[in-house]
């Protein structure tokens, strides 16, 4: 059973981050439709290059007003690993933390936290579930890793770290978070093997370092500052919501070929990919493909599976088992009926049917966190829609799905249900 990934707005690198998506569906999902998870194929419908350019380099965004130059002058890391713990840390049940009185400095206010505000004891890792464990840890090794292949191996060691029943037990009994740092960071080391934390000079030290800060960042960045150190990352944030209304404006452009039906150049990647998926499930002897789509790909696979491959002969009898759409505005697209297939006569309390032609399931998933991503329920019919809560800011919640092993053990789920 062959799967067909198609990224979303503001990529414009054909590996990256396919590389480590692959590597996650053939570790995670693989297993559940493939006896050899080595040998099922997985198509890159990849369109980045086809997407928008900007003519003059972006000199019209603004900058931030406090800096003034954007984020070239600050280490956006930091901020970003102590709006990850704040949002971990709202996340956990009431009482997992106590309030503590602040100070009435802004300036230091914004990182440590006394600005007036109340903030939180420093959280334990103990109270994270094993999913926000691996989460966190997985943030942590994609901030501090810049090689993909370590990455990887470091992401994938970090999601078994988190769920050793021998780790949960010993930050149970950890007397303090200090200790729990440095329990998680010798699992996480036991975990990856010897050759990748030789190859780290200092990890298993820099790793709980990075832990202890993000958790104690955790405590000290209450929301209301949180939200005024997101507001001077606007640089990072106006780069990415204009190349996502870009890609967009663009698509749908040029989603039919000038005075004809014919798929246009970003519609015609995705169906090529689809096309050799049709192939290499013919030859397989499987029943069915498995679709996953991020962001702006959902629309791309909603208008294909509901305009464009019924008219090609390519695709007769073609059945995608599960389409998973991540962080994706097909349902706002719907609403604003953007699609070929829309109808005015779907509105209100009359949602468009199920996209039932090619597709059997569809899971749409999208993170509260995340500013651009939609809900599909009550727009389409039979939708499984799902929030899937990341634990991540604005900053990175829109991407966050894919970079979590978290997400693709409930995928593996799905296919498993969908193949039933």
């Amino acid at each position: 059973m062959p799967i067909v990934y198609v990224h979303g707005v503001a990529t414009r690198d054909a590996e990256h981050p396919f590389l480590e998506i692959e590597a996650y569906l053939r570790r995670y999902v693989a297993p559940a439709i493939c006896a050899d998870p080595n040998t099922m194929p997985i198509f890159h419908a990849y369109w980045g290059e086809l997407g928008a350019r900007l003519a003059y380099g972006g000199i019209s965004l603004p900058r931030s007003l406090l800096l003034g130059q954007g984020t070239e002058t600050i280490a956006a890391g930091d901020i970003q690993r102590a709006l990850l713990a704040s949002s971990l840390g709202a996340a956990l049940p009431a009482g997992a933390g106590a309030e503590v009185p602040g100070g009435d400095n802004l300036a230091t206010g914004l990182i440590s936290g006394r600005a007036g505000m109340p903030a939180m004891n420093p959280l334990r890792l103990k109270d994270l579930t094993q999913d926000q464990l691996s989460n966190l840890l997985v943030e942590l090794v994609a901030s501090a890793e810049p090689d993909a292949q370590r990455r990887i191996a470091l992401t994938l060691a970090a999601d078994a770290a988190a769920r050793d029943a021998a780790l949960t037990l010993a930050l149970a009994s950890a007397p303090d978070m200090a200790t729990e740092c440095q329990r998680v960071a010798q699992a996480l080391a036991a975990a990856s093997g010897d050759g990748l934390v030789a190859q780290g000079g200092g990890w298993l030290q820099r790793m709980a370092d990075m832990l202890k800060e993000t958790l104690g960042r955790a405590a000290s960045v209450p929301g209301a500052a949180a939200t005024l150190v997101a507001a001077e990352l606007r640089r990072p944030l106006n780069d990415f919501v204009s190349r996502f209304l870009g890609d967009a404006f663009v698509y749908l452009e040029n989603r039919q070929m000038p005075g004809s039906e014919a798929p246009g150049p970003i519609q015609q990647v995705f169906l090529d990919r689809m096309a050799k998926a049709a192939d290499a499930q013919r030859q397989r002897a499987d029943e069915a493909i498995v679709v996953l789509s991020h962001s702006m790909g959902g629309q791309i696979v909603y208008d294909a599976v509901t305009h464009f491959m019924p008219r090609d002969p390519r695709f007769a009898g073609v059945r995608i088992a599960l389409w998973c759409a991540t962080a994706s505005q097909v349902g706002y697209f719907e609403e604003l009926k953007l699609f070929c297939a829309s109808d005015p006569q779907y509105h209100g309390e009359a949602p468009a049917p199920f996209p039932a032609a090619h597709i059997d399931s569809w899971w749409n998933v999208w993170d509260p966190n995340d500013f651009i991503s939609y809900s599909a329920r009550g727009i389409f019919d039979r939708v499984d829609d799902m929030a899937y809560l990341s634990g991540m800011s604005l900053l990175g919640a829109h991407s966050s799905y894919l970079r979590h092993p978290s997400f693709f053990r409930q995928l593996r789920c799905r296919v498993e249900e969908a193949l039933k």
